[in-house]
């Protein structure tokens, strides 16, 4: 189901950027404060995210998701 690969989806991409933060920590450190600003609205933006999620039918959040992969798809492709 769309819900499922989605959570799929998440899953993958928190472990990927659990090692990419680990990463960025070795070569560069960052203040705990802003650590802990970044790790709480990203936490609370995820549990908006994933509650919203649950709440749409399949078929508009195939097609969000899809207009989200293009416009971030078309900025990565067309910023200077």
């Amino acid at each position: 189901s769309q819900h499922a690969a989605q959570g799929l989806n998440l899953a993958v991409f928190t472990v990927a950027l659990a090692a990419a933060l680990l990463i960025h920590l070795r070569r560069r450190p960052l203040a705990g404060a802003i650590l802990a600003v970044i790790l709480s609205f990203g936490t609370l933006g995820a549990l908006v995210g994933a509650s919203l999620a649950t709440a749409v039918a399949a078929g508009p959040l195939r097609f969000l998701l899809g207009l989200f992969l293009l416009l971030s798809g078309a900025l990565v492709l067309f910023r200077k």
